[in-house]
C-alpha cells in the first residue's frame, strides 16, 4: 500500500489530533472535568482510532522499506551526539541549480510580471551565482534582490537568496525566503535541503530532519540524494538527541516526539535508536502493543548494542504475559555496559516481574 503526499499528511494530522486528544483527556480527568463513564468511552474511541491511523502509516513505511533499489545516498546513521557540521554551499548550488531552473521555468511559463520574463530571470540568476562563486556575496545578494523585485514569485531566486542569507547574512531572513519557496513549490527538492541546513545551523534539528524527510519524499535525483547524504547523518544524530531528550524528560509534546522519530525513519529507514524509542513511545501510549513490539524487535535486530532497548522490550513482553522473553531480555541487558539510570530501570522491571506486577509504566487511563 502506498499513499500520496496529501493522504499521508491527512493521516499524520489525524494522528497528531488523536494523540493530543488523549493527553487533553487525561488533563480533563485529573481536573474533574469529565466523569468516569465519558472518560472510558472517549479514551477507547481515541485509542482505537489512533491505532488504526498508526497502522496505516506504519504499513506504508514497511512497504517503502521493502521496495527494491532504495534511493542512493540515503543516510545510514545509528550513532548519536555528533554536532552539526558546516555544509559547503557552493557545491550544493552547483549540483541543484539545473534541476531548480527546469522546475521553475516549466511551472511559470513565459509571462512577465514587471518586464522580466522567466528565461531572462533564469539567465540573470546565473549571473548572481557567478558573483556568489567569485566571493562577492553583497553583489550576489543585490543581484537576487533585482530578480525578485521583477519576479517576486521566482522560486529559484527565493531559494538561492535564502541559502545565501542563511550562510552569510541574516539566517532568519534566509529561512523566510526558503519558506516562501516551499510554499510556492512544495514538490521541489533544493529548498528543503537548504532549509534543513539553515534549521540545523539555528539549532532546530527536529525541523531540519523534517525537511530531509520531505526532500526524500519528493523523490530527488541520485546526485542530489548522494550530496544530501554527506550531511544527513549529522542532522539525524542531532535530531535524535533532541527527540530522545525531549521524550525522556517530557519537555516535548507526544505528537512532536512521534513526528520526529517518524521523520528520522523516513530519512534513515533502518535507524535503530529511532525504531526502539518509537516502539517504546507506542508501548507507553497503549495504542498498539504489536506495533510497539515490532519496532523494538526491528531496532534491536539492527543494533543489538542499544542496551535501553532490552529494558523497554522486557517491560512490554512482561505486560503481554511473555515472562520468559522478558527475563531473557533482562539477562542480555545484564551483560551490557549500561549507564546507572538504565540499570536502575532494569531492576525496577525485574522487581515488578518477581512480584507478579505489570512493569509497564501506567498508560493513559490506567
Amino acid at each position: 500500500m502506498s499513499l500520496d503526499a496529501d493522504e499521508r499528511a491527512a493521516l499524520e494530522e489525524e494522528r497528531d489530533f488523536l494523540l493530543a486528544s488523549l493527553d487533553d483527556l487525561e488533563r480533563e480527568r485529573a481536573a474533574g472535568d469529565v466523569d468516569d463513564h465519558d472518560y472510558r468511552t472517549l479514551k477507547a474511541d481515541y485509542t482505537a482510532r489512533a491505532a488504526a491511523v498508526l497502522r496505516s502509516l506504519d504499513r506504508t513505511v514497511d512497504a517503502g522499506a521493502a521496495t527494491p533499489a532504495p534511493r542512493s545516498g540515503r543516510v545510514r546513521a545509528s550513532s548519536r551526539g555528533r554536532r552539526i557540521a558546516t555544509i559547503a554551499g557552493i557545491a550544493l548550488v552547483a549540483v541543484l541549480a539545473g534541476v531548480l531552473v527546469a522546475q521553475s521555468s516549466g511551472r511559470r511559463g513565459s509571462g512577465s510580471l514587471t518586464g522580466l520574463d522567466v528565461t531572462a530571470a533564469s539567465s540573470r540568476i546565473s549571473d548572481c551565482q557567478e558573483l556568489e562563486q567569485a566571493g562577492d556575496a553583497d553583489g550576489a545578494l543585490g543581484c537576487y534582490d533585482d530578480v525578485l523585485d521583477a519576479v517576486p514569485a521566482n522560486v529559484e531566486a527565493l531559494t538561492f537568496r535564502g541559502w545565501l542569507q542563511v550562510r552569510q547574512f541574516d539566517a532568519e531572513d534566509g529561512l523566510a525566503d526558503l519558506d516562501a519557496a516551499i510554499q510556492l513549490a512544495p514538490e521541489a527538492t533544493a529548498p528543503y535541503i537548504f532549509r534543513a541546513s539553515g534549521r540545523a545551523r539555528s539549532g532546530d534539528a527536529p525541523g531540519a530532519v523534517a525537511d530531509l524527510a520531505a526532500f526524500y519524499a519528493n523523490d530527488p535525483a541520485d546526485d542530489e540524494a548522494e550530496l544530501a547524504a554527506q550531511f544527513s547523518e549529522t542532522i539525524v544524530s542531532a535530531a535524535l538527541d533532541a527527540c530522545i531528550d525531549g521524550d525522556v524528560e517530557g519537555t516535548l509534546p507526544v505528537a512532536d516526539v512521534l513526528q520526529c522519530y517518524t521523520d528520522v525513519l523516513e530519512v534513515d529507514e533502518g535507524n535503530a535508536p529511532a525504531s526502539i524509542y518509537l516502539g517504546w513511545l507506542i508501548a507507553r501510549s497503549g495504542v498498539d502493543d504489536d506495533m510497539a513490539l515490532q519496532r523494538l524487535d526491528d531496532g534491536l535486530a539492527a543494533d543489538p548494542s542499544i542496551s535501553a532497548g532490552y529494558v523497554f522490550r522486557a517491560a512490554l513482553r512482561a505486560h503481554l504475559g511473555d515472562i520468559e522473553g522478558a527475563r531473557a531480555d533482562l539477562e542480555t541487558f545484564a551483560g551490557t555496559d549500561a549507564p546507572p539510570a538504565q540499570q536502575a530501570a532494569a531492576e525496577q522491571v525485574r522487581a515488578a516481574i518477581d512480584a507478579g506486577e505489570d512493569p509497564l509504566p501506567a498508560r493513559p487511563g490506567q
